[in-house]
């Protein structure tokens, strides 16, 4: 079995380098030019105050995902990019939050950058334990997952730095890990930060174990062509929308650096 994975994300590999080299050949990828959260990364802004019009895109989408739940089971979502610095891991952060703060719902979020890792500002103090170290076993998931000062929220660290983070996150013990989880809480939703699509294979191994994909865009700098090559190896039945990053609210709106617009998916587009 591990053999058979290991092949696959080898030929994942492949197919990206080629992707890559296809987009610098045609037009070079329009990357931000600043950092949106990042300095470093993950310093991102929390929408703890709920009057704002950020933290009121953020419930809408918790919405939308409540709703699609309703007809279809939508309890694990990876959120990403197809590039870096568009803003997902701040997407990622505070979707779990706003979901948190439902009447019901609990929600635990899962880092799977295991590349890089980094401190989450939902937890108090340093968590250098986390996914990786569970996948690599050393712990159990019950030893690693912190519950963080707001109620219903839990978080699981990415983890020690691992030489074979493809090998890790392709797994059987993470495919079983994220069953595990969804099917022992049926009220907790799971929320997955994974690394852009374009830069490693991880987000879509990540993307075959979850119920839904949501793809974070920066509006005016990440072209559509750009996107829609990024998600190819993504089950289009599984990308749930589009979060456009940044857009300009209007000038009678409050003013925000951070705004959040989502585009749910329709059937049969990229």
């Amino acid at each position: 079995m591990m053999s058979k994975i290991y092949k696959a994300l080898q030929k994942a590999e492949r197919e990206r380098e080629a992707t890559i080299k296809s987009i610098e050949a045609e037009k070079p990828p329009i990357v931000p030019e600043e950092p949106i959260d990042e300095k470093p990364r993950h310093h991102s802004m929390l929408l703890t105050e709920t009057n704002t019009t950020a933290a009121e895109e953020f419930r809408k989408l918790r919405t939308l995902i409540f709703r699609t739940s309703i007809s279809k089971p939508m309890q694990t979502i990876l959120v990403t990019s197809a590039v870096p610095r568009e803003g997902k891991s701040t997407v990622a952060i505070n979707l779990a939050l706003a979901i948190s703060q439902g009447v019901k719902e609990h929600a635990l979020m899962i880092d799977c950058d295991l590349r890089n890792p980094h401190k989450n500002p939902l937890l108090k103090g340093n968590t250098p334990l986390g996914l990786s170290d569970y996948l690599m076993d050393k712990l159990e998931p019950k030893d690693l997952i912190v519950r963080t000062e707001t109620p219903k929220l839990s978080v699981l660290p990415s983890g020690s730095i691992t030489s074979n983070p493809a090998e890790l996150l392709g797994s059987e013990k993470m495919r079983n890990l994220v069953k595990t989880l969804k099917s022992h809480y049926p009220n907790r939703y799971i929320i997955i930060d994974s690394p852009p699509i374009m830069a490693v294979t991880e987000p879509i191994v990540l993307s075959e174990m979850v119920d839904g994909v949501i793809v974070v865009v920066l509006a005016g700098k990440t072209s559509r062509e750009l996107v829609q090559r990024a998600v190819k190896g993504i089950n289009k039945e599984k990308i749930l929308g589009i979060v456009l990053n940044q857009i300009k609210p209007e000038a009678s709106s409050h003013s925000y650096k951070h705004y959040y617009h989502y585009y749910p998916q329709k059937t049969g587009e990229a």
